[in-house]
């Protein structure tokens, strides 16, 4: 038989794929504009974005700017931060963090 049998049905390989990107989320995120502390994050699709293991945003309702946290390679940071400044007409702020501990 192949392997459909050993890692389970699409029902459960799609259920442990979003438990481990759950897994990977932080508690809250500093906003980069304020330093607030973020808590209603909203994960974001990330599956077919090469080497973008997870990624979440939230909206500071302080300052009403959005803040992107990524759990991914170098280069996949940087491909998204200048997407975002082409959609965006801006110059986003990268900065590199460890998760926030509980």
């Amino acid at each position: 038989m192949g392997q459909t049998n050993i890692k389970g049905n699409r029902a459960t390989r799609v259920a442990k794929a979003l438990a481990k990107i759950e897994a990977l989320k932080p508690d809250h995120i500093v906003c980069k504009n304020c330093q607030a502390h973020l808590t209603d994050l909203v994960t974001l699709e990330s599956h077919q974005m090469e080497g973008i293991e997870a990624a979440f945003a939230a909206r500071c309702k302080l300052c009403d700017q959005d803040t992107w946290v990524l759990k991914a390679g170098t280069n996949a940071v940087a491909d998204v931060s200048t997407a975002i400044d082409n959609v965006t007409g801006g110059v986003g702020k990268i900065g590199v963090t460890n998760k926030p501990k509980s």
